[in-house]
């Protein structure tokens, strides 16, 4: 016999206590029920939240579409600048741009 197996016969398991299998079974039928459902009050405020949030998104996008930059346009990064309603600029970084009306 190996001095592992010599080990392992040597040692006394342990009982377990009064009651542990009725425990066990018990805890593992709750773990199987359906976890509660949210209530009207917090479905409510989850929706409010999310519209909020795609109101904002939205009117940010609004915004920046029609935002407005009267005069000078320095560009510090690639961007593009709407000249009245039919014309497009695309300044590259560092470009500069002086016009009496362009929206950004």
């Amino acid at each position: 016999m190996k001095p592992e197996e010599e080990d392992l016969d040597s040692w006394e398991p342990q009982e377990p206590s009064a009651g542990f299998a009725e425990r066990v079974v018990t805890a593992a039928r709750h773990e199987g029920k359906a976890p509660k459902r949210p209530t009207n009050a917090r479905r409510a405020l989850a929706g409010a939240v999310m519209f909020t949030t795609v109101a904002a998104g939205f009117a940010l996008v609004v915004h920046a579409q029609h935002a407005s930059a009267k005069g000078d346009v320095v560009a510090d990064t690639r961007r593009e600048v709407h000249v009245g309603t039919r014309a497009i600029a695309v300044l590259e970084p560092g470009a500069h741009l002086k016009c009496p009306r362009t929206t950004v």
